[in-house]
């Protein structure tokens, strides 16, 4: 956690200290109690943590308890990678970094909310797009070459002739997605709880490790 101005730097182990939103707060509380820190307080309730910024990357199913968590304990710029929309009140005004938007600016995109909306009254997840995507790359390279033939419809795979819901898409040199990514934030439309774009974060993105990959 990055100090701003007087507060305290917690430096927090570099094997993952938690397995969840509730134990990265009890690591921070934890860190309370050793020194003696009067801006800790014992009880998660009461606690008073105030960071400048939380930058959070973890898994899709711990972020409803590093939301709600953080919210109690009034942190005031939590940034996590994806949140759960679930916890309510608690989410908003949260940003957030996805591959995906339902409010993304191109054709795909629209047609595919548009008919999810129609076809199951309700928003498309960002789990939806991906199916729905992988279903088109699928049908790309069915198009393309025929099953049986493993080496060329390995090959129309990869060459990803699809229009992405996510925008421009084509895989990398170790086949993960290079794409853009997106900043997020969660606001509540009517009484639904969603997602807002705000912005582009990076452009044409590959996974750190693409360039030491030998395949």
């Amino acid at each position: 956690i990055a100090p701003h101005k007087n507060e305290t730097t917690i430096r927090l182990p570099s094997k993952n200290p938690c397995q969840n939103g509730r134990g990265f707060l009890n690591s921070i509380l934890a860190h309370g109690r050793r020194h003696h820190s009067r801006s800790f307080h014992l009880q998660r309730h009461e606690a008073r943590i105030t960071c400048h910024n939380l930058l959070v990357f973890g898994q899709a199913n711990s972020s409803h308890l590093f939301g709600g968590n953080t919210a109690e304990c009034r942190i005031r710029h939590r940034h996590p990678v994806g949140v759960s929309l679930d916890i309510g009140d608690a989410a908003l005004g949260v940003k957030n970094t996805s591959q995906w938007s339902k409010d993304l600016d191109n054709e795909t995109n629209k047609a595919f909310v548009e008919s999810y909306k129609a076809a199951y009254n309700r928003l498309p997840s960002l789990y939806s797009s991906q199916g729905f995507d992988t279903a088109n790359l699928l049908i790309s390279a069915m198009d393309a070459a025929s099953i049986s033939d493993k080496d060329a419809f390995r090959a129309a795979l990869k060459a990803a002739n699809f229009k992405s819901t996510r925008g421009d898409f084509k895989f990398g040199p170790n086949n993960h997605p290079v794409q853009d990514i997106y900043v997020r934030e969660v606001v509540k439309e009517g009484d639904v709880f969603t997602n807002k774009l705000v912005g582009v974060a990076l452009e044409d993105h590959a996974d750190a490790y693409a360039a030491d990959c030998k395949m």
